[in-house]
């Protein structure tokens, strides 16, 4: 049993539905102690037979879907994670290599705008060298130079009517090396006209390539996206399953710990070889003296109230039954206890009482143990054989409804209900809501 169960209890299913039957379950008549009538304890295990009834299997099969549907969401979280994982890498992958297109996308844009710097530069050199030529054509015809029809073209009868035929000749070379500079002009800004074109031909198609593929990683990224997030949301459903199929658990284990000492049914040979250990130590000790106290607490002292406490595994239940003696007839109270009457045992304060009989003595009602056997209250870690530990249903002292004896290694003697015996039971085996423990002459 952990330390989370204990501080979570859970409220008792049929068998303890009643509180004020649950708590007179460990009450008998003692003397000199006022009592109210007993109340009819509320109807659930059927004792020692319960273990094969009808009500006992049925919780034992609730608490075994339980386990299962915990196991089952347990193993579906995991697997979930597993995917939820591989999911996330997977779109942070897409989302890499939707970012280095996108980056590939504004180099491309960059280059583009290159592109286009380059050929307004090739336009502006062209309308310069265009002006340029214009200019030297107008100096040279007004300089004295023939306006024919074409610039290259040289005129026959300027030779004759020439004053200096030589001039016409260098007029003509003029003309032609003019010629020729405007060709040269105008063949290289078409190249570079013609460069820029493919450059931008070629951009557009790997701008239209890139485009395509970055919408599809777009896509992708989407998808792996959306997968992601389709698994957190099932991962969180089933987060939500197992924290209600918990719920349906614990739920079912109070059921089962309401009958025969809550785990006998669920560990029938872990609970008989308890009770057998136990019972070859009751032989070991059974003729020791009590240790001697001088009123007060001593380790020896808790030892031998445990001690004489385990002397009577395997003793009937019996309302209402056990004093500082030994075990007592109990007290037929209807119900589980209708039979009770005509049983000798103990009943949970009742093998208290007698535990600590040497020491103390204490009323026969589980509540007021509580307080009246000491005022030490020590954690669950802390406990000491001896300790008495106690269970309530609404969390305060009033609502106590079950006292055992602490033995040690995690285990106690209790007496747990009609048709029960008393036996060993792990601590966080025997019911729902543990309360605390006190430990007497503290």
């Amino acid at each position: 049993m952990t330390s989370h169960t204990l501080a979570r209890p859970v409220r008792r299913l049929p068998l303890l539905l009643t509180v004020l039957a649950a708590v007179l379950g460990c009450l008998t008549l003692a003397p000199a102690e006022a009592h109210a009538t007993p109340a009819t304890p509320a109807t659930g295990a059927t004792g020692v037979a319960g273990a094969t009834g009808a009500t006992g299997a049925t919780a034992h099969r609730a608490k075994q879907v339980a386990d299962h549907s915990v196991a089952s969401l347990r193993k579906r979280i995991a697997a979930t994670s597993r995917s939820l994982a591989r999911l996330s890498a997977a779109a942070s992958g897409a989302e890499n290599d939707y970012l280095a297109q996108l980056a590939a996308q504004q180099r491309a844009t960059a280059a583009e705008a290159e592109a286009a710097t380059a050929a307004a530069a090739a336009q502006h050199a062209y309308d310069q060298a265009r002006s340029d030529l214009v200019a030297v054509v107008v100096s040279y015809y007004e300089s004295g130079g023939e306006a024919g029809n074409s610039v290259g073209a040289t005129s026959a009868a300027s030779l004759f009517t020439a004053p200096d035929p030589g001039a016409v000749i260098q007029a003509g070379a003029d003309r032609e090396m003019i010629t020729r500079f405007q060709s040269q002009v105008a063949a290289q800004l078409n190249g570079a006209l013609a460069a820029r074109n493919v450059a931008e031909s070629r951009h557009r198609q790997a701008l239209a390539q890139m485009a395509a593929q970055t919408r599809a990683l777009a896509t992708i990224r989407q998808r792996a996206n959306a997968a992601l997030q389709r698994a957190r949301t099932e991962l969180a459903g089933l987060q939500h399953d197992l924290r209600a199929a918990k719920l349906t658990q614990a739920q079912a284990d109070a059921a089962l710990s309401s009958f025969l000492g809550g785990w006998a049914v669920s560990d029938g040979r872990r609970a008989a070889a308890l009770d057998s250990s136990y019972r070859r130590l009751a032989r070991l000790v059974q003729h020791q003296r009590p240790a001697p106290s001088h009123g007060r607490w001593t380790p020896a002292v808790g030892q031998t109230a445990a001690n004489r406490a385990i002397q009577w595994i395997g003793t009937p239940y019996a309302w209402a039954g056990g004093s500082s003696h030994g075990p007592t007839r109990g007290s037929c109270a209807g119900g589980d206890a209708a039979q009770d009457c005509k049983v000798v045992g103990f009943d949970c304060s009742g093998l208290a009482i007698f535990g600590w009989a040497p020491y103390l003595s204490m009323a026969h009602f589980a509540a007021t143990q509580y307080t009246q056997a000491g005022r030490l209250h020590p954690a669950v870690r802390a406990l000491r054989p001896g300790d008495l530990v106690f269970w309530s249903s609404n969390h305060s002292v009033t609502g106590i409804h079950h006292v055992a004896v602490y033995v040690g290694n995690g285990n106690v003697v209790q007496a747990p209900q009609s048709g029960d015996i008393v036996r060993i039971t792990p601590l966080g085996r025997v019911s729902s809501g543990y309360f605390g423990a006190t430990r007497p002459l503290t």
